[in-house]
């Protein structure tokens, strides 16, 4: 009798062992596929990030211009938007433009 209670025991110990290492596999395979999504979600997010521009525009009354939003650089002016349009596409023609209105909360496509 004593000795069935033993093995059993000790099959419960090998099964508690082996359940643990499963786990601890299952866990640092899920880890590394996340760290392996988050690498390509940032891949993605900086691709995306070379391709856009963020503007801020000024209209005078004889010209619109427009400002990179995220170092207040010169990118172009035009004579209206669908100038500044033209213009921007031609300094740009792998980019696109995205017009920030930051008090309306706001944001539109250039080109």
């Amino acid at each position: 009798m004593f000795e069935l209670l033993f093995v059993a025991g000790i099959a419960f110990l090998i099964g508690l062992i082996v359940a643990g290492f499963m786990l601890v596999h299952f866990v640092s395979k899920t880890l590394r596929t996340t760290v392996e999504i988050q690498g390509q979600a940032q891949e993605l997010a900086q691709e995306l990030l070379d391709k856009l521009i963020f503007l801020r525009i000024e209209q005078h009354p004889e010209a619109v211009y427009a400002y990179n939003a995220m170092n207040d650089e010169f990118v172009c002016q035009g004579k209206d938007m669908d100038d500044l349009n033209i213009n921007f596409g031609k300094r740009y023609p792998n980019k696109k433009g995205v017009l920030i209105e930051p008090e309306k909360g706001e944001a539109n496509e250039l080109v």
